[in-house]
């Protein structure tokens, strides 16, 4: 696609959260970006994570081409707060400075409220109706909180944590019970790998996060049995790498 258009080809910041998979990607040609003003105009591939209103039309008016790879999921929740905007007050549960958040509380003409914590919750208005909308990979025990705090106020739950996250965090869990270490292999600024880590700790008392099969150390040779997991960026092919280093130990 690069080549056929002859011009410089970028994403809004990392386009995947795995150094492993971006490293890949930069060697192609792919370069991320965080303004249009720091480099030429070109082709722009939006993250799965989606962008503002305001960021996307700053890329538009500076020239660029926008190809859309908005995880359908969040292009569906968009859709749904511009629609229940015109109903009630919108609620978006889920961390602040995610990307997934900025662009749900980020459209053109549609207020929005983000809770991170059942503490953000103190300053709602309970006179009001509200419609809230959860950050597709947001924290389960954050959720609940705040669930719990919104008790009392007319709140509607439009979604909910993805069910691909779900499920992925319950097999974690089944499989830290079972084995003395864990290994989950992702990248550390990947939210969702960082929360199967921690899952996996509560179940289990020796876990390591790693990014690839360099990270595999003897140190997890005393261990008889060593469950792997995976967060949703990391690419299928480092996984198999990282169980093959296990083995070989």
């Amino acid at each position: 696609l690069a080549e056929s258009q002859g011009k410089p080809v970028y994403s809004t910041g990392q386009l995947i959260h795995n150094p492993v998979v971006s490293k890949d990607l930069a060697e192609k040609g792919l370069r991320a970006v965080s303004s249009p003003s720091d480099v030429p105009a070109g082709l722009l591939i939006t993250r799965a994570h989606g962008m503002s209103s305001k960021e996307r039309q700053a890329y538009v008016d500076a020239g660029f081409t926008l190809r859309d790879a908005t995880c359908p999921v969040v292009s569906h929740n968009i859709a749904m707060i511009r629609e229940w905007s015109f109903k009630r007050k919108i609620l978006v549960l889920g961390e602040k400075n995610h990307a997934e958040v900025r662009s749900m509380a980020g459209i053109d003409g549609v207020p929005v409220t983000v809770l991170s914590t059942k503490a953000d919750v103190k300053g709602l208005d309970a006179s009001f109706s509200y419609a809230a909308f959860v950050q597709t990979t947001f924290d389960d025990q954050d959720l609940l909180e705040i669930k719990e705090a919104l008790a009392g106020y007319d709140v509607v739950f439009v979604n909910h944590i993805c069910p691909a996250s779900t499920k992925r965090r319950k097999a974690v869990m089944e499989l830290a019970g079972k084995c003395e270490a864990m290994v989950v292999v992702g990248g550390r600024n990947s939210a969702n790998t960082r929360a199967l880590a921690q899952l996996a700790r509560e179940r289990c008392p020796h876990v390591y996060t790693v990014e690839s099969e360099a990270e595999i150390t003897r140190e997890l040779k005393r261990w008889q049995s060593v469950g792997v997991a995976a967060g949703a960026s990391t690419a299928p092919q480092t996984i198999e790498r990282v169980r093959e280093a296990l083995l070989a130990l």
